[in-house]
């Protein structure tokens, strides 16, 4: 009959599985896009709104 060795530790495989389950984590919270989020649009307009009717503001 063939004996079965253990080629790692217990604890080699724990650590290893440890490992895996903080990349899988690490990849589900990552954000989806980098950097700033884009601007609402009704917002844009405002701004742009804001420019136009206050022409004392604008730098010389």
């Amino acid at each position: 009959m063939c004996r079965l060795r253990l080629l790692v530790r217990p604890d080699t495989v724990l650590r290893w599985r440890r490992d895996l389950l903080k990349q899988r984590h690490a990849r589900t919270c990552r954000p989806k896009r980098p950097g700033r989020p884009p601007t609402v649009w009704s917002i844009h307009l405002l701004v742009l709104r804001l420019v136009r009717e206050n022409p004392s503001g604008r730098a010389s």
